[in-house]
């Protein structure tokens, strides 16, 4: 998938000032590599994003609705590095983990990220989803294995074992995934292990003087086990907010 910019010599229907300082459209397009064929479009303003999620996802699913259903059984996604936003990133491992009538996950995903952000993605054994809370989980025997392919991995790319390892997961974590995570990192002897649960969403929200967000890694303590973290916001070094902004006219 990609975007391009179309310049508009007239007033055309639809068509606005460009970030290239012209005046037209721009377009958002998915074309199948190996046929070279166009799959989708989608006719945007020229003053449309370069990284709108909505608009990605609506020619993605285009795109593959194109496709033979023999054929959308692998398919590798490309876009470019602006196009690449976390809000795609999590809707692509979602359609890798469909789910089967019986609340199956098919498979679990796992990203595993360096202290320089350097990262990989593993693929996991089957989750299940429990009737409890509705979120999936996995059996000990695959959290460990789990761990243990990351951990793997890791050591191959950095011919180490890591000392610390932080486990960021958005559903709670249940004893059998505690015990399986702790088995494989026993058995690794990491000096440090801790797991986080990171809910979607929360009631509580931080709010500083003037017009930026929280300092990015603020915490609130709101009891021993429920912490408010900000993984968004100010960055000091920056000295402003490295983010998208409303602008008011």
């Amino acid at each position: 998938m990609d975007a391009t910019l179309v310049t508009a010599s007239s007033d055309k229907e639809g068509a606005a000032p460009t970030w290239k300082r012209g005046y037209g459209f721009h377009p958002l397009g998915a074309w199948l590599a190996n046929t070279r064929e166009c799959l989708a479009m989608l006719l945007r303003p020229g003053n449309a994003g370069s990284n709108t999620f909505t608009d990605r996802r609506k020619v993605l699913a285009a795109a593959i609705r194109q496709a033979p259903a023999r054929f959308r059984r692998k398919i590798l996604v490309r876009v470019d590095g602006v196009g690449a936003s976390h809000e795609l990133v999590k809707h692509l491992l979602s359609l890798s983990s469909a789910r089967r009538a019986d609340d199956t996950l098919q498979t679990s995903v796992a990203q595993v990220f360096n202290e320089r952000g350097d990262g990989m993605i593993i693929r996991g054994g089957p989750a299940h989803v429990s009737r409890d809370d509705r979120q999936p989980h996995l059996t000990a025997e695959h959290a460990e294995i789990l761990l243990a392919d990351c951990l793997s991995r890791y050591r191959k790319e950095h011919h180490t074992i890591p000392a610390r390892l932080v486990l960021h997961k958005s559903s709670s974590y249940t004893t059998a995934e505690m015990n399986g995570f702790r088995g494989a990192a026993d058995k690794e002897h990491l000096h440090s292990l801790e797991l986080l649960w990171i809910p979607g969403g929360e009631a509580i929200r931080l709010f500083r003087h003037g017009q930026h967000p929280p300092l990015r890694c603020t915490m609130l303590s709101l009891d021993d086990q429920r912490h408010l973290l900000y993984t968004h916001g100010s960055v000091p070094f920056y000295g402003t907010y490295p983010g998208l902004y409303v602008r008011y006219r």
